[in-house]
């Protein structure tokens, strides 16, 4: 919890009530994930030069179903066929990069895909193999960030439907810890003490695009952000599944009108 895991973004406290907070990145409070020990003081990795001195730890989402009969058919996620069907996933994440700086103190973190059905040789479907777009990520400096990753731009969404749409997909969080490809000792391998602990993770959602992305959505800070209504939907009656399954209904936050002077709805160009 933050306030009892380590915090060190020097642009807030971890309490949002203190002022200070009002210079904050990002909105993590209360539980976080982290791939610490907690009975370790949320250490990262093991004892420095024991067997287990480096780690490697995955978190993984709840199950998202995409599996529908057609448009219209919405399943208890409140997803049809036609919203399964997108031109982009991303994935929003926020990270308290202290924990991550890499060679400074050898950890590191990315993010995984996993799609149902993948087909095994023998015929058998079975949940694919976990992709990960082979970058290890960390930071230069210590900060509270929104971060956002493409996977379907960037290949990580695979399956046997002939459709290329997954019935299932999964999202995974990597914690790893490294300091055997550095020259690292005690005090700054994984350390539990100090400026450099606290790799938590926060507010992970995942949303179904459809239509081009915004440019460098996920590269560029402030282009890949989206404001969303929940919940939504197009039907006039508001009782029963119709309401209760619905999904949000997201929207670029990017004002892409020509009127910058006046007041535009998100992504509009009226």
């Amino acid at each position: 919890m933050i306030g009892a895991a380590p915090w060190n973004d020097p642009c807030s406290p971890p309490v949002l009530a203190d002022p200070s907070a009002a210079y904050r990145r990002c909105n993590m409070v209360g539980n976080v994930l982290t791939g610490g020990d907690h009975d370790n003081a949320e250490k990262p990795g093991g004892e420095f030069g024991a067997p287990d001195q480096d780690r490697a730890r995955w978190a993984a989402s709840p199950t998202i179903n995409l599996r529908s009969n057609g448009p219209g058919n919405y399943n208890a996620m409140g997803i049809d066929r036609e919203i399964a069907q997108t031109t982009d996933i991303v994935i929003s994440y926020e990270v308290h990069t202290a924990g991550f700086r890499g060679n400074v103190n050898g950890n590191f973190y990315s993010w995984g895909f996993q799609s149902y059905p993948a087909r095994q040789a023998n015929g058998l479907e079975v949940w694919g193999e976990v992709r990960h777009n082979g970058l290890l990520l960390s930071a230069v400096t210590n900060t509270c960030i929104l971060e956002t990753s493409t996977p379907q731009r960037t290949r990580l969404v695979l399956t046997s439907n002939e459709d290329g749409v997954p019935d299932s997909i999964r999202v995974y969080i990597h914690f790893l810890s490294r300091c055997y490809n550095f020259s690292h000792t005690s005090l700054d391998c994984s350390p539990s003490t100090g400026v450099m602990t606290g790799n938590h993770i926060d507010n992970v959602s995942v949303g179904l695009v459809h239509g081009p992305p915004a440019p460098g959505a996920g590269i560029v800070p402030g282009v890949g952000k989206f404001v969303d209504a929940f919940p939504a939907t197009a039907t006039t009656v508001f009782t029963g599944s119709s309401f209760d399954t619905c999904a949000a209904l997201v929207r670029s936050a990017v004002n892409t009108g020509s009127r910058w002077h006046q007041p535009e709805p998100p992504g509009g160009s009226r």
